[in-house]
Parts: structure tokens; sequence; C-alpha cells
């Protein structure tokens, strides 16, 4: 049982006579965290929509079959069934430089390029 990526579904199949109440399932089992994904938009150049960059995540288990990133898999889903998601919004610590003129060294702080799509999206929209 100490296989890597075995979750609570993998361990009802083993033993399928283990039965948990949900108290003790809702006290040792994390709270699901919210996650920070950065925004590959500009407000200026899409004021009504948010735009991200999510890769989609599979595994594969100790038994071979495959699962999906809880997260990404989630997003996936709302592309195919779209509704309305609840977003935590984090200010950011980006600042574009007042002119256009003012050249940019882009140097992805851990969150790769995604940011930087929607500074050039910005910086096109201010110089037309």
């Amino acid at each position: 049982m100490t296989k890597k990526n075995l979750g609570l579904q993998d361990i009802l199949v083993f033993l399928p006579s283990l039965r948990l109440k949900i108290d003790f399932i809702l006290q040792k089992f994390p709270t699901i965290m919210p996650r920070y994904y950065t925004i590959a938009s500009s407000a200026l150049v899409h004021p009504a929509d948010l735009h991200m960059a999510v890769s989609l995540t599979t595994y594969t288990i100790h038994d071979g079959s495959n699962r999906q990133g809880l997260a990404s898999a989630f997003f996936e889903d709302r592309i195919n069934r779209p509704c309305e998601v609840r977003a935590f919004i984090k200010s950011s610590a980006f600042i574009m430089p007042p002119s256009t003129e003012t050249p940019l060294i882009m140097i992805g702080p851990g969150t790769g390029i995604v940011p930087f799509i929607g500074f050039m999206q910005e910086r096109k929209m201010l110089r037309e």
C-alpha cells in the first residue's frame, strides 16, 4: 500500500471490505488548497476575459492505469462543459514601463513565458 500515487479509490479497490466514516476521511485527508495560475492576457486587450495557460497533466499509477491532475482535469472539463468558476485573484508585482519604447528584458520568475503573453498583447495595443 505504500506505492507512489496510491489514492483512496485504489485502497478501496484493494480492500473492498474497508468501511470509512466520512468524519474520518474529512479529518485525515488534506483540504484542497487554491492553486494560483499566471494570467496570460492583458486586461487592456481583453477587459471581459481572463486567459490562462494550463498544462494538462496525466500520469500513470502503479497498476498501469492513467490518472489526470486534479486542477488541470477540472479546467479541461470546464472547456468541454462551460460554467462559472470561482477564482481567487492574487495581486501581481509586475509593472510595465510607462513608455512602449522602453526595452523589456523578460526573465521567467518561475512562471515560464505565460505572463509575457499579456505583456506583448498590451505593448502591441499601446503602440497601435
